[in-house]
């Protein structure tokens, strides 16, 4: 697509803030508003320069995956018991059609200086709602209810924006790949003052991940750090990077030994992890039998959209669980959630999609994108991301983005 000097600042500025507000997207829907600009800005320029006729098309420019995963999603509203409640859960998945298409027709477009804004637009809306949630939490719990904010962590950090604790861990670990590339990519260019600034940037968001007492987060965090380490450690990439993994790890370091000092600081540690892991596991096992009992179900093309929570709960009641019916718990894991909407095959198109992604790393060694696939990997294990909106629009535009990304490149 041809686009003119005016339409390429309109699409910079209006996917800038698409990705500036990713982590606002609950508040008064100013994310998905977002998208819709997008998307009707797309539209009127494919109008506009129709320039290319059907058989002119490069499919494999298209991100194919997202496509078919949302088409199957589509596939199952045929045997769906309940269409209307069905469509509603059909409109959440709508990025996986969206992005694909926008980043198609907008492909040409998309140049470095672009995608850098795109990315300093997430990084930026990521670190205002970092400061935005530090700023709640001690104004709210510490000087109206005098409770101290640390010792709430989790969702009482993040409440202000209604953002689940795990989903803001994503988030703020993708931001930590992407300011680690920078200095990578710009070490001989960027003045010392500002490379410290950036790394202690990241240990302050290591920091906040901590605070926000995400198992998963934590998880895909330190193995991600670890993976990347040995990476470089092996095959002596630059020494920026051994630098960060080694700030990073003292940050942890001396983190743990803050807390384990005698005194009262030793009871803030104990106040602050104070978290019942066993009661945790055993509700995931819970939620991942009931699933897995619907799953059986239907295992080749699943239970559908709506349909397949119906029998969960169904399951739960079976099993005794009627916490799971009450709360309206999700599987907890994206691989079951999966099989439970769309069976075996819709399983199979889930791993194809993250299996894309491994072979875009070893082909492009591109930092962020292995991030992407580790965080994808262990957060899915213990959430169904792909249920809520924040999950869902952070896999369906990253996953278009990195490929558009290489494709540049």
């Amino acid at each position: 697509m041809i686009l003119l000097k005016k339409d390429k600042a309109l699409v910079d500025i209006l996917i800038s803030v698409f990705a500036f507000t990713m982590p606002f997207g609950l508040i008064h829907n100013i994310n998905p508003i977002s998208i819709i600009l997008l998307t009707v800005f797309t539209m009127f320029l494919s109008i506009k320069n129709r320039s290319k006729s059907f058989k002119s098309i490069e499919i494999t420019k298209l991100s194919v995956l997202p496509l078919i995963f949302f088409f199957f999603l589509v596939f199952t509203l045929i045997y769906s018991e309940n269409l209307t409640e069905s469509i509603k859960q059909l409109e959440k998945n709508l990025s996986f059609l969206l992005f694909p298409v926008i980043f198609y027709e907008l492909n040409g477009h998309f140049t470095k200086k672009t995608k850098g804004r795109v990315v300093f637009s997430f990084v930026l809306g990521n670190i205002i709602a970092l400061f935005i949630c530090l700023f709640y939490a001690v104004y709210i719990f510490d000087l109206e209810s005098n409770t101290d904010p640390l010792f709430k962590g989790s969702f009482y950090f993040t409440d202000l924006l209604d953002f689940h604790p795990t989903y803001f861990s994503m988030y703020l670990i993708l931001c930590i790949s992407f300011i680690r590339t920078y200095i990578n990519e710009n070490k001989t260019k960027i003045k010392p003052v500002f490379k410290a600034i950036l790394i202690i940037l990241i240990v302050f968001i290591c920091v906040s991940i901590v605070h926000l007492r995400s198992r998963s987060g934590i998880l895909a965090l330190v193995l991600i750090e670890v993976v990347l380490f040995f990476s470089l450690f092996f095959k002596k990439y630059a020494k920026v990077n051994k630098i960060v993994f080694w700030l990073v790890f003292a940050s942890f370091v001396t983190f743990l030994m803050f807390l384990t000092i005698k005194g009262k600081v030793n009871d803030y540690g104990k106040e602050y992890f104070k978290r019942d892991t066993h009661a945790a596991v055993d509700n995931r096992l819970k939620n991942w039998k009931a699933s897995l009992d619907a799953f059986s179900e239907a295992p080749f093309l699943g239970n559908g959209l709506y349909d397949s929570g119906k029998i969960r709960d169904k399951y739960f009641y079976i099993n005794g669980y009627d916490i799971g019916i009450d709360k309206n718990y999700n599987s907890h894991n994206q691989f079951i959630e999966t099989l439970m909407i769309g069976g075996v095959l819709g399983l199979a198109i889930l791993l194809l999609m993250l299996f894309n992604l491994l072979v875009f790393f070893i082909k492009n060694k591109k930092k962020p994108v292995l991030s992407f696939f580790i965080l994808l990997l262990i957060v899915m294990m213990t959430e169904s991301i792909l249920v809520r909106q924040h999950g869902i629009v952070f896999f369906s535009f990253f996953y278009v983005f990195f490929y558009t990304n290489l494709n540049e490149d």
